[in-house]
Protein backbone atom coordinates (compact mmCIF):
# COMPACT_ATOMS: atom_id res chain seq x y z
CA UNK A 1 0.00 0.00 0.00
CA UNK A 2 1.75 3.22 -0.83
CA UNK A 3 1.70 6.16 1.58
CA UNK A 4 -0.42 8.67 0.03
CA UNK A 5 -3.59 6.15 0.74
CA UNK A 6 -5.41 5.55 3.47
CA UNK A 7 -5.91 2.36 5.01
CA UNK A 8 -9.35 0.94 5.03
CA UNK A 9 -7.75 -1.89 7.66
CA UNK A 10 -5.44 -1.50 10.26
CA UNK A 11 -4.03 -4.70 12.71
CA UNK A 12 -2.03 -2.98 15.25
CA UNK A 13 0.08 -4.66 17.80
CA UNK A 14 -2.57 -7.64 18.18
CA UNK A 15 -2.35 -10.54 20.48
CA UNK A 16 -4.47 -13.37 21.04
CA UNK A 17 -4.62 -16.96 23.39
CA UNK A 18 -7.63 -18.97 23.77
CA UNK A 19 -8.75 -20.08 27.32
CA UNK A 20 -6.43 -22.49 28.61
CA UNK A 21 -4.04 -21.75 26.21
CA UNK A 22 -0.49 -20.12 27.93
CA UNK A 23 0.40 -19.63 24.05
CA UNK A 24 0.02 -15.94 22.07
CA UNK A 25 -1.96 -17.53 19.19
CA UNK A 26 -1.52 -13.98 17.53
CA UNK A 27 1.73 -11.97 18.96
CA UNK A 28 2.22 -8.12 17.84
CA UNK A 29 0.89 -8.73 14.38
CA UNK A 30 0.76 -5.46 12.64
CA UNK A 31 -0.62 -5.08 9.10
CA UNK A 32 -2.62 -2.48 6.86
CA UNK A 33 -5.03 -2.88 4.09
CA UNK A 34 -5.96 -0.25 1.41
CA UNK A 35 -8.89 0.39 -0.87
CA UNK A 36 -8.75 -1.75 -4.13
CA UNK A 37 -5.81 -3.82 -2.66
CA UNK A 38 -5.33 -7.82 -2.34
CA UNK A 39 -2.86 -9.17 -0.26
CA UNK A 40 -1.95 -12.80 0.52
CA UNK A 41 -1.69 -14.15 4.01
CA UNK A 42 0.13 -17.55 4.09
CA UNK A 43 2.28 -19.91 6.41
CA UNK A 44 2.39 -22.91 7.77
CA UNK A 45 -0.91 -24.68 9.07
CA UNK A 46 -1.63 -23.80 12.16
CA UNK A 47 0.75 -20.20 12.57
CA UNK A 48 -3.15 -18.02 13.35
CA UNK A 49 -4.03 -16.90 9.83
CA UNK A 50 -7.73 -18.24 10.39
CA UNK A 51 -7.61 -16.26 14.29
CA UNK A 52 -6.03 -12.87 13.01
CA UNK A 53 -9.10 -13.19 10.29
CA UNK A 54 -11.57 -13.75 12.87
CA UNK A 55 -10.63 -10.09 14.62
CA UNK A 56 -11.31 -8.19 11.60
CA UNK A 57 -14.95 -8.02 12.17
CA UNK A 58 -14.82 -8.37 15.92
CA UNK A 59 -15.80 -12.17 16.14
CA UNK A 60 -12.26 -11.83 18.21
CA UNK A 61 -13.38 -10.76 21.35
CA UNK A 62 -16.73 -10.07 20.91
CA UNK A 63 -18.02 -13.00 19.92
CA UNK A 64 -14.69 -15.04 21.73
CA UNK A 65 -13.52 -15.79 25.27
CA UNK A 66 -9.82 -15.42 25.37
CA UNK A 67 -7.30 -12.73 25.75
CA UNK A 68 -6.65 -9.90 23.07
CA UNK A 69 -4.25 -6.85 23.62
CA UNK A 70 -3.84 -4.76 20.62
CA UNK A 71 -6.39 -2.96 17.96
CA UNK A 72 -8.12 -3.67 14.74
CA UNK A 73 -9.77 -0.69 12.91
CA UNK A 74 -12.17 -0.87 10.68
CA UNK A 75 -12.44 1.99 8.87
CA UNK A 76 -11.44 4.06 11.80
CA UNK A 77 -13.89 1.61 14.27
CA UNK A 78 -12.30 -0.23 16.90
CA UNK A 79 -13.41 -3.81 16.44
CA UNK A 80 -13.75 -4.06 20.29
CA UNK A 81 -15.98 -1.11 20.52
CA UNK A 82 -17.92 -1.66 17.36
CA UNK A 83 -21.37 -3.36 16.79
CA UNK A 84 -20.86 -6.62 15.21
CA UNK A 85 -24.16 -5.69 13.53
CA UNK A 86 -22.09 -3.03 11.64
CA UNK A 87 -18.78 -4.14 11.27
CA UNK A 88 -20.65 -7.26 9.20
CA UNK A 89 -21.13 -4.90 6.48
CA UNK A 90 -18.12 -3.75 6.67
CA UNK A 91 -16.03 -6.75 6.59
CA UNK A 92 -16.86 -9.88 4.79
CA UNK A 93 -15.65 -12.75 5.99
CA UNK A 94 -15.97 -16.55 4.25
CA UNK A 95 -14.99 -19.10 6.83
CA UNK A 96 -12.36 -21.90 6.30
CA UNK A 97 -15.42 -24.54 6.38
CA UNK A 98 -18.02 -23.59 4.53
CA UNK A 99 -20.81 -25.39 6.45
CA UNK A 100 -19.80 -23.54 9.05
CA UNK A 101 -21.57 -19.97 7.79
CA UNK A 102 -24.69 -22.21 5.76
CA UNK A 103 -27.98 -22.68 7.31
CA UNK A 104 -30.27 -21.72 4.95
CA UNK A 105 -32.48 -23.67 3.32
CA UNK A 106 -31.47 -23.37 -0.10
CA UNK A 107 -28.85 -21.69 -2.60
CA UNK A 108 -31.10 -18.39 -2.75
CA UNK A 109 -32.02 -17.80 0.96
CA UNK A 110 -28.66 -18.33 2.08
CA UNK A 111 -27.67 -15.26 -0.37
CA UNK A 112 -30.59 -13.57 0.13
CA UNK A 113 -30.38 -13.51 4.37
CA UNK A 114 -27.76 -10.86 4.63
CA UNK A 115 -29.57 -8.46 2.41
CA UNK A 116 -32.80 -9.29 4.12
CA UNK A 117 -31.38 -8.54 7.51
CA UNK A 118 -30.07 -5.09 5.91
CA UNK A 119 -33.84 -4.24 5.43
CA UNK A 120 -33.71 -4.24 1.65
CA UNK A 121 -36.18 -4.52 -0.61
CA UNK A 122 -37.47 -7.22 -2.24
CA UNK A 123 -36.56 -6.30 -5.70
CA UNK A 124 -32.96 -4.64 -4.47
CA UNK A 125 -32.29 -8.06 -2.53
CA UNK A 126 -33.14 -10.39 -5.79
CA UNK A 127 -30.90 -8.24 -7.78
CA UNK A 128 -28.17 -8.70 -5.39
CA UNK A 129 -28.69 -12.64 -4.94
CA UNK A 130 -28.70 -12.79 -8.86
CA UNK A 131 -25.49 -10.97 -9.57
CA UNK A 132 -23.68 -12.60 -6.47
CA UNK A 133 -24.22 -16.24 -7.90
CA UNK A 134 -23.12 -15.39 -11.24
CA UNK A 135 -20.61 -13.87 -9.94
CA UNK A 136 -18.87 -16.78 -8.56
CA UNK A 137 -20.15 -19.09 -11.99
CA UNK A 138 -23.16 -20.85 -9.91
CA UNK A 139 -26.59 -18.96 -11.29
CA UNK A 140 -27.51 -22.52 -12.35
CA UNK A 141 -27.82 -23.72 -8.80
CA UNK A 142 -30.26 -21.49 -7.81
CA UNK A 143 -33.24 -23.03 -5.86
CA UNK A 144 -31.21 -25.86 -5.14
CA UNK A 145 -31.42 -27.45 -1.54
CA UNK A 146 -27.86 -26.21 -0.06
CA UNK A 147 -27.44 -29.51 1.32
CA UNK A 148 -27.30 -31.22 -2.29
CA UNK A 149 -23.95 -29.18 -3.09
CA UNK A 150 -20.61 -30.06 -3.21
CA UNK A 151 -17.85 -29.01 -1.10
CA UNK A 152 -16.27 -27.04 -3.90
CA UNK A 153 -19.82 -25.38 -4.69
CA UNK A 154 -20.85 -24.56 -0.83
CA UNK A 155 -17.65 -22.76 -0.97
CA UNK A 156 -18.49 -20.68 -4.17
CA UNK A 157 -22.47 -20.47 -2.33
CA UNK A 158 -19.95 -19.00 0.85
CA UNK A 159 -17.99 -16.06 -1.15
CA UNK A 160 -21.58 -15.49 -3.00
CA UNK A 161 -23.26 -14.24 0.63
CA UNK A 162 -20.83 -11.97 1.53
CA UNK A 163 -20.70 -10.74 -1.66
CA UNK A 164 -24.52 -9.78 -1.60
CA UNK A 165 -23.65 -7.58 2.05
CA UNK A 166 -21.58 -5.38 -0.31
CA UNK A 167 -18.25 -4.96 2.15
CA UNK A 168 -15.75 -2.46 1.54
CA UNK A 169 -13.26 -5.41 3.05
CA UNK A 170 -13.08 -8.98 2.36
CA UNK A 171 -11.56 -11.60 4.04
CA UNK A 172 -11.02 -15.19 2.41
CA UNK A 173 -9.54 -18.05 4.64
CA UNK A 174 -8.86 -20.61 1.97
CA UNK A 175 -11.49 -19.51 -0.45
CA UNK A 176 -9.84 -21.96 -3.36
CA UNK A 177 -9.07 -25.16 -0.90
CA UNK A 178 -11.91 -27.33 -2.47
CA UNK A 179 -12.36 -25.73 -5.73
CA UNK A 180 -11.30 -27.30 -9.03
CA UNK A 181 -8.92 -25.06 -11.32
CA UNK A 182 -11.46 -23.68 -13.37
CA UNK A 183 -13.88 -22.70 -10.16
CA UNK A 184 -10.50 -21.24 -8.76
CA UNK A 185 -9.18 -19.32 -11.53
CA UNK A 186 -13.29 -18.17 -11.57
CA UNK A 187 -13.24 -17.17 -8.28
CA UNK A 188 -9.73 -15.25 -8.36
CA UNK A 189 -10.83 -13.16 -11.34
CA UNK A 190 -14.11 -12.07 -8.96
CA UNK A 191 -11.72 -11.03 -6.57
CA UNK A 192 -9.51 -9.00 -8.93
CA UNK A 193 -12.79 -7.15 -10.29
CA UNK A 194 -14.07 -6.15 -6.63
CA UNK A 195 -10.66 -5.46 -5.95
CA UNK A 196 -10.40 -2.71 -9.39
CA UNK A 197 -14.05 -1.60 -7.43
CA UNK A 198 -12.45 -0.44 -4.73
CA UNK A 199 -12.83 -3.44 -2.54
CA UNK A 200 -10.04 -4.33 -0.09
CA UNK A 201 -9.22 -8.17 -0.24
CA UNK A 202 -7.76 -9.96 2.33
CA UNK A 203 -6.67 -13.73 1.22
CA UNK A 204 -5.53 -16.57 3.03
CA UNK A 205 -4.68 -19.49 1.02
CA UNK A 206 -1.79 -22.02 0.54
CA UNK A 207 -2.15 -22.46 -3.32
CA UNK A 208 0.00 -19.60 -3.58
CA UNK A 209 0.91 -20.03 -7.31
CA UNK A 210 -2.81 -19.40 -8.58
CA UNK A 211 -2.56 -16.26 -6.34
CA UNK A 212 0.51 -14.83 -7.78
CA UNK A 213 -1.91 -12.88 -10.61
CA UNK A 214 -4.27 -11.21 -8.43
CA UNK A 215 -1.94 -10.56 -5.27
CA UNK A 216 0.29 -7.50 -4.70
CA UNK A 217 1.72 -8.26 -1.60
CA UNK A 218 2.61 -11.05 0.32
CA UNK A 219 2.29 -11.21 4.32
CA UNK A 220 3.97 -14.58 5.56
CA UNK A 221 2.99 -15.85 9.44
CA UNK A 222 4.86 -18.06 11.44
CA UNK A 223 4.28 -19.35 14.89
CA UNK A 224 1.34 -16.07 15.48
CA UNK A 225 4.02 -13.67 13.92
CA UNK A 226 4.66 -11.69 11.01
CA UNK A 227 7.70 -13.01 9.31
CA UNK A 228 7.67 -12.42 5.94
CA UNK A 229 6.51 -8.83 3.60
CA UNK A 230 6.85 -8.60 0.28
CA UNK A 231 5.79 -7.42 -3.17
CA UNK A 232 4.47 -10.49 -5.29
CA UNK A 233 6.55 -10.18 -8.16
CA UNK A 234 9.38 -10.36 -5.33
CA UNK A 235 9.00 -14.00 -4.22
CA UNK A 236 11.32 -15.81 -5.78
CA UNK A 237 14.05 -14.18 -3.74
CA UNK A 238 12.03 -14.75 -0.54
CA UNK A 239 11.95 -18.98 -0.93
CA UNK A 240 14.29 -19.67 1.23
CA UNK A 241 12.05 -18.15 3.85
CA UNK A 242 9.21 -20.38 2.17
CA UNK A 243 11.15 -22.98 1.98
CA UNK A 244 11.98 -23.48 5.65
CA UNK A 245 8.27 -22.93 6.18
CA UNK A 246 6.97 -25.53 4.25
CA UNK A 247 5.54 -23.46 2.09
CA UNK A 248 4.65 -23.93 -1.80
CA UNK A 249 6.64 -22.51 -3.92
CA UNK A 250 5.69 -22.09 -7.39
CA UNK A 251 7.03 -24.26 -10.28
CA UNK A 252 8.17 -21.73 -12.20
CA UNK A 253 10.30 -20.02 -9.35
CA UNK A 254 11.70 -23.64 -8.35
CA UNK A 255 12.55 -24.54 -11.44
CA UNK A 256 13.91 -21.45 -12.35
CA UNK A 257 16.60 -21.28 -9.49
CA UNK A 258 17.86 -24.61 -10.55
CA UNK A 259 18.56 -23.68 -14.17
CA UNK A 260 20.54 -20.70 -12.66
CA UNK A 261 18.00 -17.98 -14.89
CA UNK A 262 15.14 -15.55 -14.12
CA UNK A 263 11.74 -16.14 -13.71
CA UNK A 264 11.24 -13.90 -17.49
CA UNK A 265 13.67 -16.52 -19.29
CA UNK A 266 13.05 -19.24 -21.62
CA UNK A 267 13.37 -22.94 -20.21
CA UNK A 268 12.57 -24.97 -22.94
CA UNK A 269 16.31 -24.30 -24.67
CA UNK A 270 18.08 -25.84 -21.36
CA UNK A 271 15.84 -28.38 -20.91
CA UNK A 272 16.11 -29.67 -24.43
CA UNK A 273 19.21 -32.02 -23.35
CA UNK A 274 17.24 -33.30 -19.89
CA UNK A 275 17.30 -36.63 -19.55
CA UNK A 276 14.02 -38.21 -19.72
CA UNK A 277 12.00 -39.04 -16.76
CA UNK A 278 12.42 -42.84 -15.30
CA UNK A 279 9.12 -43.83 -14.38
CA UNK A 280 8.90 -46.84 -11.73
CA UNK A 281 6.48 -49.55 -12.77
CA UNK A 282 4.33 -50.91 -10.38
CA UNK A 283 4.21 -55.19 -11.15
CA UNK A 284 1.05 -56.34 -12.16
CA UNK A 285 -0.38 -58.78 -9.80
CA UNK A 286 -2.70 -61.37 -10.21
CA UNK A 287 -4.26 -60.92 -7.10
CA UNK A 288 -8.05 -59.78 -7.03
CA UNK A 289 -9.48 -56.22 -6.98
CA UNK A 290 -9.60 -54.79 -2.84
CA UNK A 291 -12.78 -52.41 -4.42
CA UNK A 292 -14.87 -52.75 -7.55
CA UNK A 293 -17.74 -51.27 -9.15
CA UNK A 294 -19.63 -52.55 -11.69
CA UNK A 295 -22.20 -50.74 -13.75
CA UNK A 296 -22.80 -48.28 -10.37
CA UNK A 297 -25.18 -45.32 -11.01
CA UNK A 298 -26.60 -43.44 -8.03
CA UNK A 299 -29.53 -41.19 -7.83
CA UNK A 300 -30.67 -38.65 -4.72
CA UNK A 301 -33.80 -39.73 -3.67
CA UNK A 302 -34.94 -36.43 -2.75
CA UNK A 303 -33.65 -33.70 -5.70
CA UNK A 304 -33.52 -36.67 -8.07
CA UNK A 305 -30.31 -35.94 -9.53
CA UNK A 306 -28.60 -38.50 -11.50
CA UNK A 307 -24.73 -38.27 -9.50
CA UNK A 308 -23.02 -41.20 -11.11
CA UNK A 309 -23.90 -43.26 -14.09
CA UNK A 310 -22.30 -46.66 -15.06
CA UNK A 311 -19.33 -46.42 -13.08
CA UNK A 312 -16.83 -49.42 -13.75
CA UNK A 313 -13.94 -49.18 -11.29
CA UNK A 314 -11.48 -51.56 -9.67
CA UNK A 315 -8.80 -50.67 -7.37
CA UNK A 316 -5.81 -53.53 -6.71
CA UNK A 317 -3.78 -54.12 -3.47
CA UNK A 318 -1.24 -51.82 -2.88
CA UNK A 319 -2.68 -49.01 -5.64
CA UNK A 320 -3.22 -45.98 -4.92
CA UNK A 321 -6.24 -44.17 -7.69
CA UNK A 322 -6.26 -40.38 -8.03
CA UNK A 323 -9.46 -39.81 -8.16
CA UNK A 324 -10.07 -35.73 -10.26
CA UNK A 325 -12.93 -33.74 -11.51
CA UNK A 326 -14.80 -30.62 -11.68
CA UNK A 327 -16.65 -30.01 -8.52
CA UNK A 328 -19.73 -31.71 -8.69
CA UNK A 329 -19.10 -33.94 -11.09
CA UNK A 330 -19.87 -36.96 -8.45
CA UNK A 331 -16.59 -37.95 -6.59
CA UNK A 332 -17.39 -37.44 -3.10
CA UNK A 333 -20.69 -39.42 -3.82
CA UNK A 334 -18.68 -42.49 -5.37
CA UNK A 335 -16.24 -42.51 -2.47
CA UNK A 336 -19.52 -42.43 -0.24
CA UNK A 337 -21.00 -45.61 -2.08
CA UNK A 338 -17.67 -47.14 -1.54
CA UNK A 339 -17.74 -46.49 2.10
CA UNK A 340 -21.21 -48.21 2.34
CA UNK A 341 -22.48 -44.84 3.52
CA UNK A 342 -25.06 -44.48 0.48
CA UNK A 343 -26.61 -47.49 -1.75
CA UNK A 344 -26.02 -47.69 -4.95
CA UNK A 345 -29.34 -47.02 -7.42
CA UNK A 346 -27.97 -49.63 -10.05
CA UNK A 347 -24.68 -51.76 -10.05
CA UNK A 348 -23.03 -53.41 -7.49
CA UNK A 349 -20.29 -52.75 -5.01
CA UNK A 350 -17.65 -55.37 -4.12
CA UNK A 351 -15.36 -55.59 -1.52
CA UNK A 352 -12.38 -58.25 -1.61
CA UNK A 353 -14.58 -59.85 -4.18
CA UNK A 354 -17.69 -59.91 -1.89
CA UNK A 355 -20.96 -57.61 -2.31
CA UNK A 356 -20.71 -54.66 -0.19
CA UNK A 357 -23.22 -54.76 2.79
CA UNK A 358 -24.77 -51.29 3.09
CA UNK A 359 -24.51 -51.30 6.50
CA UNK A 360 -21.04 -52.32 8.48
CA UNK A 361 -20.81 -55.43 9.50
CA UNK A 362 -18.07 -57.41 12.05
CA UNK A 363 -17.07 -58.52 8.17
CA UNK A 364 -16.59 -55.03 7.18
CA UNK A 365 -16.06 -53.01 10.22
CA UNK A 366 -13.19 -51.11 10.58
CA UNK A 367 -11.98 -52.30 6.66
CA UNK A 368 -12.85 -49.31 4.70
CA UNK A 369 -12.40 -46.35 6.31
CA UNK A 370 -13.17 -42.81 5.21
CA UNK A 371 -11.86 -39.17 5.34
CA UNK A 372 -14.71 -36.52 4.96
CA UNK A 373 -13.95 -33.12 3.17
CA UNK A 374 -15.02 -31.62 6.72
CA UNK A 375 -12.82 -33.44 9.40
CA UNK A 376 -14.76 -32.51 12.45
CA UNK A 377 -17.76 -34.94 11.78
CA UNK A 378 -15.26 -37.44 12.47
CA UNK A 379 -13.65 -36.18 15.88
CA UNK A 380 -15.64 -37.21 19.25
CA UNK A 381 -12.67 -37.39 21.81
CA UNK A 382 -11.27 -35.07 24.70
CA UNK A 383 -7.39 -35.31 22.93
CA UNK A 384 -5.82 -35.82 19.65
CA UNK A 385 -4.43 -39.23 21.71
CA UNK A 386 -7.77 -40.62 22.40
CA UNK A 387 -8.75 -40.05 18.92
CA UNK A 388 -5.68 -42.48 17.62
CA UNK A 389 -6.86 -44.53 20.01
CA UNK A 390 -10.34 -45.02 19.75
CA UNK A 391 -11.16 -46.99 16.03
CA UNK A 392 -8.80 -49.68 17.85
CA UNK A 393 -10.46 -49.46 21.16
CA UNK A 394 -13.54 -49.72 19.16
CA UNK A 395 -12.60 -52.84 17.18
CA UNK A 396 -10.57 -54.80 20.19
CA UNK A 397 -7.41 -54.02 18.89
CA UNK A 398 -4.27 -52.78 20.85
CA UNK A 399 -1.95 -50.08 19.21
CA UNK A 400 0.86 -49.93 20.92
CA UNK A 401 2.74 -46.81 22.49
CA UNK A 402 5.68 -47.04 19.98
CA UNK A 403 3.24 -47.23 17.13
CA UNK A 404 0.72 -44.54 18.40
CA UNK A 405 4.32 -42.12 18.92
CA UNK A 406 5.62 -43.35 15.11
CA UNK A 407 1.55 -42.36 13.63
CA UNK A 408 1.81 -39.10 15.19
CA UNK A 409 5.44 -38.48 14.49
CA UNK A 410 4.69 -39.28 10.50
CA UNK A 411 1.85 -36.77 10.67
CA UNK A 412 3.22 -33.62 12.42
CA UNK A 413 1.39 -34.52 15.03
CA UNK A 414 3.75 -35.67 17.57
CA UNK A 415 3.57 -32.48 20.34
CA UNK A 416 -0.09 -32.11 19.94
CA UNK A 417 -1.05 -35.41 21.65
CA UNK A 418 -2.57 -33.93 24.98
CA UNK A 419 -3.91 -31.48 23.21
CA UNK A 420 -7.86 -31.50 22.84
CA UNK A 421 -8.53 -31.71 18.23
CA UNK A 422 -10.74 -28.74 18.91
CA UNK A 423 -7.67 -26.44 19.84
CA UNK A 424 -6.60 -26.80 16.84
CA UNK A 425 -6.33 -25.25 13.14
CA UNK A 426 -8.89 -27.08 10.53
CA UNK A 427 -5.49 -28.55 8.53
CA UNK A 428 -4.03 -30.22 12.10
CA UNK A 429 -7.29 -31.55 12.82
CA UNK A 430 -7.66 -33.25 9.07
CA UNK A 431 -4.08 -34.93 9.96
CA UNK A 432 -6.00 -35.95 13.22
CA UNK A 433 -8.99 -37.77 11.67
CA UNK A 434 -6.61 -38.94 8.89
CA UNK A 435 -4.64 -40.76 12.24
CA UNK A 436 -7.47 -42.05 13.64
CA UNK A 437 -8.23 -43.60 10.24
CA UNK A 438 -4.72 -44.80 9.74
CA UNK A 439 -4.84 -46.51 13.50
CA UNK A 440 -7.41 -49.10 12.48
CA UNK A 441 -5.21 -50.57 9.05
CA UNK A 442 -7.89 -50.47 6.63
CA UNK A 443 -7.99 -52.56 3.97
CA UNK A 444 -9.01 -49.57 2.33
CA UNK A 445 -8.82 -45.97 2.86
CA UNK A 446 -11.08 -43.06 0.78
CA UNK A 447 -9.62 -39.52 1.50
CA UNK A 448 -11.69 -37.01 0.43
CA UNK A 449 -9.76 -33.26 -0.77
CA UNK A 450 -7.25 -34.32 2.01
CA UNK A 451 -4.78 -31.83 1.42
CA UNK A 452 -7.17 -29.05 2.18
CA UNK A 453 -5.89 -26.44 5.00
CA UNK A 454 -2.16 -28.41 4.42
CA UNK A 455 1.33 -25.89 3.66
CA UNK A 456 3.37 -28.17 1.03
CA UNK A 457 5.56 -29.94 3.71
CA UNK A 458 2.33 -30.86 5.36
CA UNK A 459 0.85 -32.43 2.25
CA UNK A 460 4.11 -34.32 1.44
CA UNK A 461 4.57 -35.68 5.12
CA UNK A 462 0.69 -36.93 5.17
CA UNK A 463 0.87 -38.39 1.40
CA UNK A 464 4.56 -40.24 2.20
CA UNK A 465 3.09 -41.66 5.16
CA UNK A 466 0.21 -43.26 2.79
CA UNK A 467 2.86 -44.47 0.01
CA UNK A 468 5.45 -46.00 2.52
CA UNK A 469 3.26 -47.67 4.33
CA UNK A 470 0.60 -48.44 1.67
CA UNK A 471 1.49 -52.53 1.54
CA UNK A 472 -1.65 -54.05 0.19
CA UNK A 473 -4.03 -51.40 1.35
CA UNK A 474 -6.38 -49.99 -1.25
CA UNK A 475 -6.06 -45.90 -1.37
CA UNK A 476 -8.04 -43.46 -3.31
CA UNK A 477 -7.74 -39.91 -3.03
CA UNK A 478 -9.62 -37.03 -4.10
CA UNK A 479 -8.26 -34.25 -4.71
CA UNK A 480 -8.24 -31.48 -7.08
CA UNK A 481 -4.06 -30.92 -6.44
CA UNK A 482 -3.31 -32.32 -10.03
CA UNK A 483 0.40 -31.79 -9.31
CA UNK A 484 0.05 -33.53 -5.59
CA UNK A 485 -2.07 -36.56 -7.49
CA UNK A 486 1.21 -36.52 -9.98
CA UNK A 487 3.86 -37.40 -7.45
CA UNK A 488 1.81 -40.17 -5.26
CA UNK A 489 -0.79 -41.79 -7.58
CA UNK A 490 -0.03 -45.12 -9.74
CA UNK A 491 -3.54 -44.68 -11.28
CA UNK A 492 -5.86 -41.82 -12.29
CA UNK A 493 -9.93 -41.61 -12.75
CA UNK A 494 -11.44 -38.33 -13.77
CA UNK A 495 -14.82 -38.55 -13.66
CA UNK A 496 -17.03 -35.79 -15.70
CA UNK A 497 -21.15 -35.44 -15.02
CA UNK A 498 -20.84 -38.22 -12.99
CA UNK A 499 -19.21 -40.54 -15.80
CA UNK A 500 -15.59 -41.59 -15.98
CA UNK A 501 -14.06 -39.75 -18.70
CA UNK A 502 -10.58 -41.51 -18.63
CA UNK A 503 -8.88 -44.13 -16.19
CA UNK A 504 -5.12 -45.21 -16.37
CA UNK A 505 -1.73 -45.03 -15.30
CA UNK A 506 -1.43 -41.93 -14.28
CA UNK A 507 1.74 -40.80 -16.69
CA UNK A 508 0.01 -42.32 -19.65
CA UNK A 509 -3.33 -39.88 -19.00
CA UNK A 510 -1.22 -36.98 -18.07
CA UNK A 511 0.14 -36.67 -20.97
CA UNK A 512 -2.61 -35.91 -22.76
CA UNK A 513 -3.04 -32.07 -21.69
CA UNK A 514 -6.16 -31.64 -24.22
CA UNK A 515 -7.83 -34.23 -22.16
CA UNK A 516 -6.96 -32.23 -18.59
CA UNK A 517 -8.62 -29.09 -20.21
CA UNK A 518 -11.33 -31.20 -21.40
CA UNK A 519 -11.83 -32.40 -17.90
CA UNK A 520 -11.29 -28.79 -16.31
CA UNK A 521 -7.79 -29.86 -14.94
CA UNK A 522 -5.25 -27.45 -15.28
CA UNK A 523 -1.67 -29.54 -16.27
CA UNK A 524 1.56 -28.87 -14.23
CA UNK A 525 4.16 -26.72 -15.85
CA UNK A 526 6.10 -30.09 -16.31
CA UNK A 527 3.19 -31.65 -18.24
CA UNK A 528 3.10 -28.33 -20.52
CA UNK A 529 7.25 -28.21 -20.67
CA UNK A 530 6.85 -32.07 -21.69
CA UNK A 531 4.10 -30.82 -24.36
CA UNK A 532 6.11 -27.81 -25.85
CA UNK A 533 9.71 -30.28 -26.03
CA UNK A 534 7.53 -33.45 -27.43
CA UNK A 535 9.17 -35.36 -24.49
CA UNK A 536 7.13 -38.93 -23.80
CA UNK A 537 6.88 -40.05 -21.63
CA UNK A 538 6.12 -36.83 -19.62
CA UNK A 539 7.91 -35.56 -16.85
CA UNK A 540 4.93 -35.15 -14.05
CA UNK A 541 6.40 -33.19 -11.59
CA UNK A 542 9.11 -29.99 -11.29
CA UNK A 543 10.96 -32.53 -8.90
CA UNK A 544 11.01 -34.88 -11.65
CA UNK A 545 12.56 -32.44 -14.31
CA UNK A 546 14.85 -30.78 -11.72
CA UNK A 547 16.22 -34.70 -10.85
CA UNK A 548 16.87 -34.98 -15.15
CA UNK A 549 19.13 -31.87 -15.21
CA UNK A 550 23.34 -32.15 -15.38
CA UNK A 551 24.79 -33.29 -12.09
CA UNK A 552 26.26 -30.20 -11.58
CA UNK A 553 25.50 -28.38 -8.02
CA UNK A 554 22.57 -27.31 -8.38
CA UNK A 555 20.98 -24.08 -6.29
CA UNK A 556 19.30 -25.06 -2.49
CA UNK A 557 16.67 -23.28 -3.89
CA UNK A 558 15.77 -25.61 -6.21
CA UNK A 559 15.50 -28.67 -3.67
CA UNK A 560 11.65 -29.09 -3.00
Amino acid sequence: MTDTVKPILSVREVGFSYPGDRRWVLDNVSLELGPGEIVLLTGPTGCGKSTLLKTLNGIIPLESSGTMKGAVLVDGVDTRTGATSSLAQKVGLVFQSPDDQLFCGNVDDEVAFGPQNLGLSADETERRVRRSLDSVGIASLAGRPSTSLSGGQKQRLAIAAQLAMRPSILALDEPISQLDPAGAAEVLGVLKKLALDGMAVLLVEHRIAETMDVAQRVEIMDEGRLVGRFDIGDLPQHSPLMRRLGLQIPDEARLASALGQGLDQDMLGPLAAAAPPRPTARQETAAEPVLEMQGVGFVYPNGGVEALKDINLSVMPGEIVGLMGPNGSGKSTLLSILAGLNRPSQGQVRLAGKPLAHKPDRRTRGRISLLFQNPDLLLIEPSVRSELLSGPRHLRRHLATDALVRLARGLGLADYLDLPPWSLSKGQRLRVALGALLAMQPQALLLDEPTTGQNRMNIQRLLASLTNGRGNRATIICSHDLDTICHFADTLVILQQGRILAQGPIRDLAADTGLLRDAGLRPTLALELSRRLGRKPPWLTCREIIDSLPPDPRPEAASS
